[in-house]
């Protein structure tokens, strides 16, 4: 990949002005920040209840037992490919290019959304709306769990990105919110379109204006004034 000379340059400035951390020593830090957002994430979902088939004091069923492992599954398996996509460098030192990035930013949450709707239309009780119960306790949950991850993680790795910080910044946080999704639906006995929508795909749109910013922030090669 051929850099311009101003790109150039602005590498070798960042790289003057911050002297990076040890891999073993990044390692070491990233491994500690999973570990604590792991437990912190267990620990929330325990402390709401854990795991929730149905909640019959405010008149939900309970959801079918195969409709619950199908939907963590097929969310999982999206949320582990988002995750590759996200993290990986994809055979570059400079890491994926920016379209890749982007591409997995938008389809992630998209085909969540469709994964949802099709999986719920074989067990059409699945699909009812509840009054009262929109969504946004799901969507303070997924934010809790996976926010100061997103923005501790983007801080410790440090590793600069030069072309396309933004972008890397955004799947990174679309991927982790899909993660997190997997444990939310465990937890949430809703699973109507509207209530999948605002409390478990929204979430995931935050965190990508987030990851955006982080990364812009955090991992961008600045330029140097003159």
């Amino acid at each position: 990949m051929n850099l311009s000379p101003d790109l150039k340059a602005r590498i070798v400035n960042a790289a003057k002005r911050e002297a990076p951390p040890t891999r073993a020593s990044a390692r070491r830090t990233v491994v500690l920040v999973t570990v604590a957002a792991i437990l912190f994430a267990a620990a929330m979902f325990f402390w709401l209840g854990g795991v929730h088939i149905g909640d019959p004091k405010s008149g939900i069923p309970e959801r079918p037992l195969t409709f619950v492992c199908g939907t963590v599954i097929g969310w999982s398996a999206i949320a582990a490919v988002a995750m590759w996509a996200a993290f990986s460098r994809g055979g570059s030192m400079l890491g994926r290019r920016a379209r890749w990035l982007v591409a997995v930013s938008i389809a992630t949450p998209v085909v969540l959304f469709l994964w949802m709707l099709l999986w719920n239309a074989q067990f059409p009780q699945t699909m009812t709306e509840y009054i009262g119960r929109p969504g946004f306790r799901c969507l303070s949950f997924t934010l809790a769990m996976t926010a100061w991850p997103l923005v501790a993680l983007s801080y410790v790795r440090r590793e600069r990105n030069p072309s396309a910080p933004a972008a890397a910044g955004a799947a990174r946080g679309v991927a982790m919110g899909a993660l997190a999704g997997v444990v939310v639906d465990l937890w949430c006995p809703i699973a109507g379109p509207g209530h999948v929508l605002l409390g478990h795909i929204t979430p995931i749109i935050i965190l990508m204006g987030l990851g955006a910013a982080a990364g812009r922030l955090l991992t961008g090669v600045r330029r140097t004034s003159k």
